[in-house]
């Protein structure tokens, strides 16, 4: 019987796709593309804040340092005042997910900034619970995180439905029993027969 549900954050609960991005910046596609490869696909984001080793808010000023032509860009991605324009909350996707409190206990499992946390700090209370991967130091697909999350709240992996838009972290999730639902759109988690 399916007691929890877990969700991740980035393109469930918020749109963190190129969209948002680049209205913010409105740059041409190469422009967004050096600029992303400079920012995202740099281990320092991916070990070092994704991971809580380093803030947000450091890294910003690291990277404008190292590349000040880049300087408004950077800003624009990392500062926490465009939080809100860069990753913006996907509303009926949450209001639905809400939805369903009553009738499932609700957690996040996601890999997650401390900016972006405390961006969504008061929608991530509305929660039973959860794991961040800035907080634990692990992130998805590690099953060491997920682990974290079922300890942590004393949850069957295989009273669980976990809702994610990478197949790779689902695929993690199945390992340790837990059944994945692939994320696009808000009919994908309304398609999992859950009311």
């Amino acid at each position: 019987m399916i007691r929890n549900l877990v969700f991740d954050i980035g393109g469930v609960i918020i749109d963190d796709g190129n969209g948002s991005l680049a209205r913010v910046l409105n740059l041409s596609p190469g422009k967004m593309s050096v600029l992303k490869g400079l920012l995202y696909n740099n281990p320092r984001w991916s070990e070092g804040v994704m991971l809580g080793k380093i803030t947000q808010h450091n890294y910003m000023l690291e990277m404008i340092k190292k590349y000040p032509e880049w300087a408004e860009e950077i800003k624009k991605c990392l500062s926490s005042e465009f939080q809100p324009e860069i990753v913006p909350i996907l509303t009926n996707n949450l209001q639905y997910i809400l939805s369903l409190k009553p009738k499932y206990s609700v957690y996040l499992l996601s890999n997650l900034t401390d900016e972006t946390y405390n961006f969504l700090e008061d929608i991530i209370t509305e929660f039973d619970g959860g794991a961040f991967s800035f907080q634990e130091h692990l992130k998805k697909p590690d099953l060491k995180f997920y682990q974290v999350l079922f300890r942590r709240y004393g949850l069957n992996p295989e009273e669980c439905i976990f809702f994610d838009d990478r197949p790779q972290n689902l695929e993690a999730g199945e390992k340790l029993g837990m059944r994945g639902v692939l994320v696009h759109s808000l009919d994908d988690i309304k398609s999992a027969f859950l009311t």
